[in-house]
């Protein structure tokens, strides 16, 4: 067992006029804390989940929190990490996809819902976007290549950050390091030895970073994991999140099941976990991408346009001098985030429109809480 467990720690409580959050031994109990958290999840290492996401209007905590969502859209996922290498889907079905699209003109349009697919090696990212054609027609596929692994996280909406980098912004491990710290104006707010949540024990702290604050109700009996989270941003969002479904999985930790989030005055969101298969190493095969026709990519970080093909494996580019990859200048690649718009295939529309590429109308109530979400988990910076 991977740090399952640990016992009620003897915290010290810090007020919110510290000014050296990390001096003496005020740093020893929230370290124990972000440790045990890290431990509990390095328990599972790789794995297949397959889960629902949910998103929908606002409503109650309690509503939410029973799966009670009016007017909610469903997404079937699945999830393969291992290490470095993650593929993520999330897959809209498509009637309700045509039934939230609008058709501006013929050449702009707007998507509530766009499904995904995405795949990462740790150094590079390939998306593929589909946003619906409308009603009876196929979706508008759109795909790009780019460095690093942020457009993989940002659509990837992971029970738990599971196979997220150790360093992600969103873990509550992280928040407490820059807490401790002082750095990116985190410090520490409070730390009570022990509180109750719902006829739990909970370790109970808040800490404050750069656009807010957020207070931690932690189960150090299971895994250390934050059952709930309540975070005031300064902007005067404040959004609640909940795990619940906590199981043991032997040999690897705890792990919850169903993740809550409310958006006070705005929306939900909610993910269910159906199957979880930790006891299976992923083969290095299973991380690739298929298309039904070939698609043309381009690698931005590395200056070639690669020729279409059906299937990616981002272990298996086309090497620099082979027909397969054409140098090109920095010159010919437009601006944006680690790499360049997707190339248009027969039968799209002169604008295809995946998120990135999105017009101003799509930025809607549910893509704003999204950001607000990343920006929720820990009010990180």
């Amino acid at each position: 067992m991977s740090g399952a467990t640990i016992p009620f720690l003897s915290l010290l409580v810090l007020t919110a006029q510290s000014s050296a959050p990390n001096a003496g031994d005020q740093s020893v109990p929230l370290q124990s804390i972000a440790d045990a958290s890290d431990q509990n999840r390095a328990g599972f290492a790789y794995g297949t989940l397959e889960f629902e996401f949910w998103k929908g209007p606002p409503t109650s905590i309690e509503r939410a929190r029973r799966g009670d969502l009016k007017d909610a859209h469903m997404a079937k996922c699945r999830y393969v990490f291992d290490d470095a290498n993650a593929l993520f889907t999330q897959m809209y079905d498509p009637d309700e996809m045509a039934a939230t699209h609008v058709q501006i003109s013929d050449e702009r349009s707007t998507d509530l819902l766009v499904s995904h697919r995405v795949l990462t090696n740790d150094k590079l990212t390939i998306e593929e976007a589909l946003s619906s054609g409308g009603k009876g027609k196929p979706p508008v596929p759109g795909y790009r290549m780019v460095s690093g692994t942020d457009a993989f996280y940002r659509i990837a909406t992971v029970p738990y950050d599971l196979g997220h980098p150790r360093d992600s912004l969103q873990m509550m491990s992280t928040q407490i390091q820059k807490a401790l710290r002082g750095s990116e104006g985190g410090r520490v707010l409070s730390a009570v030895e022990e509180a109750t949540w719902e006829g739990r024990k909970v370790c109970r702290f808040s800490l404050e970073l750069l656009n807010g604050s957020s207070t931690y109700d932690v189960d150090l009996e299971r895994g250390a994991i934050p059952i709930r989270i309540h975070t005031s941003l300064k902007d005067g969002t404040n959004i609640d999140e909940f795990l619940d479904d906590i199981r043991f999985i032997d040999g690897r930790g705890y792990l919850p099941f169903v993740s809550t989030v409310v958006y006070q005055g705005g929306f939900v969101m909610r993910t269910v976990v159906s199957s979880a298969d930790f006891t299976r190493k992923p083969a290095l095969d299973e991380f690739k991408l298929e298309f039904s026709r070939p698609v043309a990519l381009l690698n931005a970080a590395e200056h070639l346009a690669y020729t279409p093909r059906k299937v990616w494996d981002l272990h298996k580019l086309p090497q620099r001098g082979s027909k397969e990859a054409t140098p090109v200048s920095v010159a010919s690649i437009s601006p944006g985030v680690g790499g360049t718009p997707p190339p248009i295939l027969e039968g799209e529309r002169e604008a295809p429109r995946p998120p990135y590429f999105l017009i101003a109308g799509v930025v809607c109530a549910l893509a704003i809480g999204a950001y607000a979400w990343r920006r929720h988990r820990g009010a990180k910076s």
